[in-house]
C-alpha cells in the first residue's frame, strides 16, 4: 500500500478496521513493522512507513507486535543492505521494483519471529529435542 501512494491515515484506517474485526471474532493476531524499503525513493513514503509502525506499535487494542523494522536497520541508523538481494525486483501488487529480502534477511526476520513468539511456531518434537532429548522418550514408545 506504501508502495502504491496511499496516505498514512489510509492505512491506520484500514487497520483499525481488521483490528475491530479480529477484536469482535475475539482472535488475537501478532503484528509486525513493515520493514525498510531501500530502493525506492520514498520521499515522503519512507515518513509514512515510520509512522504507520509507530500506530501498530501503540495499537488501539494493544495486540503484540513484532518489530521487523529494526532488524534492518544498523547501529549508523541506516539500512542494512546486506539482507536484500543485490537486485530490485517486483514485487506482488506494485508496480514499482523494490530489493527483496534475500537468504540471510529472510533468516533474520525468522530467527525475530521465533524469539519473540518462542516455540508456538514448532512442532512439539523440535520443541522437546532442543529442549532435552529424554523427554523424547514418549515419542518413541
Amino acid at each position: 500500500d506504501i508502495l502504491n501512494n496511499r496516505e498514512l491515515v489510509e492505512l491506520m484506517e484500514d487497520m483499525i478496521h481488521f483490528l475491530i474485526a479480529c477484536n469482535k471474532k475475539e482472535v488475537t493476531p501478532i503484528l509486525t513493522t513493515l520493514a525498510p524499503l531501500p530502493t525506492f525513493v520514498l520521499g515522503n513514503r519512507r515518513e509514512i512507513l515510520l509512522g504507520f509502525n509507530k500506530f501498530l506499535k501503540v495499537n488501539p487494542f494493544n495486540f503484540p507486535v513484532i518489530d521487523l523494522h529494526s532488524i534492518f536497520i544498523k547501529s549508523n541508523g541506516k539500512t542494512d543492505l546486506h539482507a536484500y538481494q543485490p537486485e530490485p525486483r517486483c514485487a506482488h501488487g506494485s508496480k514499482q521494483r523494490i530489493l527483496m529480502w534475500n537468504r540471510y534477511g529472510r533468516k533474520q526476520v525468522l530467527n525475530k519471529l521465533i524469539v519473540d513468539m518462542g516455540f508456538h511456531i514448532v512442532s512439539i518434537y523440535t520443541y522437546y529435542s532442543a529442549c532435552n532429548q529424554q523427554q523424547l522418550k514418549w515419542a518413541q514408545d
